[in-house]
């Protein structure tokens, strides 16, 4: 099983090098040796790159903004996953809400649904639809980036996008059968998203209770300070009373 690694930011220019690896999406065919036909002269341009032929640097890629083919800004790109043994990205980690970095949700999306704008070559379009990103699996904080990374957790990830393609298209109609390897394969992922539905449900009622916990504590605390103050009022008062009543001794004695 493949380990996905996750490319520190200051080393990102690197991504660059990986990226030659990858689809189409990004990059261009290999320009022809001079004296020789381009070997897609006199054929549709099918297989063009939306970077216009040009490798796209690393630190070009995070922080660019993330669009739907609709024009729904859905946040930046934060990070890329590698495959460390082929070298390819694999994934892309968009950054959705918060601020200031502060209470941002992270989605990992598959890389091959994404690709650069062509109009924008500054920006990144993903086929995937709003409300499947909104409804994907995600995290918070740099604490989980070894559980997120693990090939369970990817798989659901992979099972969560099976429905989108990077031509936009859905997954097979009722006039397509699937075969039974396809079957089994759909009965799986739905499987491991349900058990990431379930492992997400529980992580949220587990912070629920630390949060009630939390705030039964402050309750307490504040009581135990109140009833503290009660004391030393009643100290205070009955101090007063004693030093009332004392009586006086008379002059000469």
């Amino acid at each position: 099983m493949n380990r996905k690694l996750t490319l520190p930011k200051p080393l990102l220019v690197a991504a660059a090098v990986a990226l030659l690896g990858n689809s189409s999406t990004l990059f261009a065919q290999t320009p022809a040796q001079p004296g020789q036909p381009s070997p897609s002269a006199g054929q549709p341009d099918q297989g063009a790159s939306a970077s216009s032929g040009n490798i796209v640097r690393g630190s070009k890629v995070v922080g660019a903004k993330l669009f739907t083919t609709k024009g729904e800004q859905m946040g930046t790109i934060d990070d890329v996953l590698l495959d460390p043994k082929s070298g390819r990205v694999s994934y892309g980690v968009l950054g959705i809400g918060g601020f200031l970095g502060m209470g941002e949700k992270r989605t990992i999306v598959p890389w091959n649904l994404i690709q650069q704008d062509r109009q924008n070559p500054e920006n990144f379009v993903t086929h995937a639809e709003k409300q499947k990103l909104q409804q994907a699996p995600s995290f918070q904080g740099d604490d989980q980036w070894g559980s997120v990374t693990q090939p369970d957790y990817l798989k659901t990830v992979q099972a969560h996008f099976s429905g989108a393609s990077a031509q936009g298209q859905q997954a097979p109609g009722p006039q397509q059968q699937p075969s039974q390897d396809a079957k089994q394969q759909q009965q799986q992922q739905q499987q491991a998203q349900q058990t990431a539905q379930q492992e997400e449900q529980k992580r949220a009622q587990e912070q629920a209770q630390q949060q009630a916990q939390a705030a039964q504590k402050k309750v307490q605390d504040a009581q135990k300070a109140l009833d503290q103050a009660k004391q030393e009022e009643q100290k205070a008062k009955e101090a007063q009373q004693q030093s009332g009543t004392a009586t006086p001794t008379p002059p000469g004695q």
